[in-house]
């Protein structure tokens, strides 16, 4: 019994895939096994286990949206060997992404919808999937620009955050374009 246990052994491993570690800082794929409470359970091609915790989630992303099963891409940052779990971030490889996606749109000059979470004096901030961005109030649309007299900096403030939480369609501007150029 104990030869046929053996011989069964070794043709499983031969046709088992190679085990590839995956390396710090890779974007790998995964698949959900648990979200419970604010942390992601992630299998890594069968041969891993991996752990989102909360703060490398993302504030992009809606935890209740994500189901067990589920394909998902992340970051390794590392792993805990007292836990036996690869340490993984969605957030993370979401920037990533979301970088590859504006550097796409900026060369198509697609225009993409933006929604702003502040504003100062001098335009809106916005957050694109984790990564910040700057609309200066000189490059609003004239339906948006803040018309006040005197150019008074605390009434231009107030306008703009009446803006904050209103979509804004965006694009790159004529002047990135011909800064692009050169």
């Amino acid at each position: 019994m104990a030869k046929l246990d053996l011989a069964l052994f070794e043709e499983l491993f031969e046709q088992s895939p190679e085990i590839k570690y995956p390396k710090e800082g890779e974007v790998i794929s995964g698949t959900i096994v648990k979200v419970e409470k604010k942390n992601i359970l992630v299998n890594v091609n069968n041969q891993f286990t991996g752990l989102v915790v909360s703060k490398e989630v993302g504030n992009t992303v809606d935890l209740n949206t994500l189901e067990s099963g589920q394909p998902i891409d992340v970051m390794v940052l590392g792993d805990s060997v007292e836990r036996g779990l690869l340490i993984l971030s969605l957030k993370r490889a979401n920037q990533i992404k979301n970088l590859t996606n504006l550097a796409k749109y900026n060369e198509s000059e697609e225009v993409i919808t933006v929604t702003p979470t502040e504003a100062n004096k001098g335009g809106l901030l916005v957050d694109i999937d984790g990564l910040k961005g700057f609309i200066p109030v000189s490059q609003l649309t004239p339906l948006h620009y803040p018309r006040v007299e005197g150019a008074n900096a605390d009434k231009i403030l107030e306008h703009l955050e009446g803006l904050v939480g209103k979509d804004f369609q965006v694009g790159r501007s004529s002047e990135t374009a011909k800064a692009h150029r050169g």
